[in-house]
């Protein structure tokens, strides 16, 4: 072996555990994970595709299936309806009208609170969440349509309940608002020594 590689391996070494070291004491005092929250509006100012009813767009022109902010929206539309009624913030929302539809989160999602009314000829409609083990950790319904943005038509459920997915039977949703955790400091530590480890690899080759 060669006195390069005798010396590289304990340089790699202390390089690690001082590494380690570095990111236990960062652990240490960081305290608990931030969430990061989002609010997700349905409106054109934040890249969404809106069918006008009133203007006659056929089904399918606005948005219907995206991801955004690791949440992933399924089998409603991005619609102006032109009814206030249906909106926290206008001019649109999200409509998942008579049909079931779904959102799922990327990773767990808390404090998860919502715009949620009946659709015209329909509701209440249900929200069912659920865990990373698909157990049902809450369920909300729809209110009757009052009034624009009125404060009584939000639901939500337990602040500190970690969702992996909500299920709907219908229903009209808007300020879409929830949290999800910032990238670990321990994902970080194990990048970290991943890349350490095949820096090693590298400079210290196998004798022949």
């Amino acid at each position: 072996m060669s006195s390069f590689a005798r010396t590289s391996r304990p340089d790699v070494v202390s390089i690690t555990v001082v590494y380690v070291a570095f990111v236990a004491a960062l652990l240490a005092g960081s305290g608990p994970a931030k969430a990061v929250p989002t609010i997700i509006d349905f409106n054109a100012g934040q890249g969404f595709t809106v069918r006008s009813l009133p203007g006659g767009d056929p089904a399918g022109t606005g948005t219907t299936t995206f991801s955004r902010a690791g949440a992933t929206f399924s089998d409603g539309e991005v619609q102006f309806t032109g009814i206030t009624a249906f909106y926290a913030s206008p001019p649109s929302s999200y409509v998942f009208g008579n049909n079931p539809g779904s959102v799922v989160f990327r990773d767990l999602a808390t404090d998860v609170r919502f715009f949620f009314v009946d659709d015209a000829g329909g509701g209440a409609f249900t929200a069912t969440a659920f865990d990373a083990m698909d157990n049902i950790v809450g369920a909300v319904s729809s209110n009757a349509i009052t009034s624009v943005a009125d404060p009584a038509n939000f639901v939500g459920f337990d602040r500190d309940a970690a969702i992996r997915r909500i299920a709907f039977t219908g229903g009209i949703v808007d300020n879409f608002a929830f949290n999800v955790p910032e990238p670990g400091t321990l994902s970080i530590l194990a990048t970290g020594v991943l890349s350490l480890l095949a820096l090693r690899r590298r400079r210290c080759p196998r004798p022949a």
